[in-house]
């Protein structure tokens, strides 16, 4: 596979990623595992998307809606930028993601 293809499939898991968290990194990183450029994006993805479901649960047991938001804002931005990096061919690494998955 060529190395434009794996941006764009990258690409298009961190566009997924922005609906559905991990289903998205979960799918991409089980059936993309030839190509390393994508199985590589899938687990950040997958990390993200899990680090992501813990802080809701935190959020929700507290009931601190505002966060919420503030929660929605920052998952946004990580996956765009995993969008915006993937096309150009660079790895992306979310900051502030608990790596579950090596």
């Amino acid at each position: 596979m060529n190395r434009g293809n794996s941006n764009v499939v990258a690409m298009i898991m961190w566009g997924l990623s922005i609906f559905f968290s991990i289903l998205s990194g979960l799918l991409f990183f089980l059936l993309r595992r030839h190509d390393p450029y994508v199985h590589a994006q899938a687990k950040e993805s997958l990390n993200w998307g899990i680090t992501l479901f813990l802080v809701v649960l935190l959020i929700s047991f507290f009931e601190i809606r505002i966060l919420f938001t503030l929660l929605g804002a920052v998952h946004l931005c990580f996956c765009l930028l995993g969008v915006v990096s993937s096309l150009q061919g660079k790895p992306y690494q979310v900051p502030i993601s608990l790596r579950f998955i090596k």
